[in-house]
């Protein structure tokens, strides 16, 4: 749907737009100050980008405890995410110059911040591809995350789902579409997600009340230990809050990969 019109776009030669690269620019300087020295431009709360994180780790944050500092390899690996996906939202909007391609960007749904039950988000792209509405959200991936999303789309692990219905209830848009990026190899590909509220308009219910209780929330039903009591899932182990949430632990690096033993 929109991978192959990149792939054609990027095989041409263009005359680029000045609004668009400066823009561009400044989205750049934005993920600079947010992945390299920490800033972001909004308060911790519940948005709809996190609408599917885990509600315990959005409770801490609320309450104003600091996850741990960032490592240099993960800081560097999130930030080249976050440029893949700024250039790969510029080429879109360069592509919605030219008739040819069919695209039009909804900006003020762009621009704007989005709400969804008193939720606010901002949307990567609302816009028209050929006639037919859909929000995209563009995702920077491995090699191993491209090729489970080739197969399986985006997946619940990380929350995904719950971010782009958020969206697609606040804009009426009745279709989603992912747009993944293969970060080593600059391969895209697609995949279209349709609005389904029977399904995902309990899970972000359950979720906001969670994060709204005065009392912590308990850890989620995928946050185990392993019979060494080491954190099992990878989503705890990548989280910068694994210890205000687990308690005191320690750090053994077996073949250059980190275990966190509880206790």
């Amino acid at each position: 749907m929109l991978a192959d019109k990149i792939t054609k776009y990027l095989e041409g030669e263009h005359h680029y737009s000045s609004d668009v690269l400066q823009s561009s620019c400044e989205q750049f300087g934005g993920s600079l100050a947010r992945q390299l020295m920490g800033e972001s431009q909004y308060e911790p709360r519940l948005r709809m980008s996190n609408l599917g994180a885990c509600p315990r780790k959005v409770w801490l944050q609320i309450a104003g405890e600091k996850g741990e500092p960032i490592n240099a390899r993960t800081r560097m690996n999130f930030s080249f995410g976050d440029y893949v996906e700024v250039a790969t939202v510029a080429i879109i909007r360069l592509m919605a110059e030219k008739e040819e391609y069919g695209i039009k960007i909804y900006e003020e749904l762009v621009q704007g911040e989005l709400e969804w039950e008193g939720i606010k988000g901002h949307a990567d792209l609302p816009c028209s591809i050929d006639g037919q509405d859909v929000v995209v959200e563009v995702k920077s991936m491995s090699n191993y995350g491209f090729r489970e999303f080739c197969k399986n789309g985006p997946g619940d692990m990380w929350g995904y789902p719950a971010q782009l219905q958020a969206y697609l209830r606040a804009t009426g848009f009745e279709t989603g579409l992912w747009l993944g990026v293969r970060k080593e190899t600059g391969h895209y590909a697609d995949y279209v997600e349709l609005r389904d509220d029977e399904k995902y308009v309990p899970e972000a219910a359950h979720n906001m009340r969670k994060v709204a209780s005065p009392d912590k929330p308990g850890k989620p039903s995928w946050a185990t230990l392993t019979g060494e009591q080491t954190i099992k899932d990878v989503r705890c182990q990548y989280c910068d809050m694994k210890r205000p949430c687990w308690g005191p632990m320690t750090v053994e690096v077996i073949k250059n990969k980190p275990h966190y033993k509880v206790g």
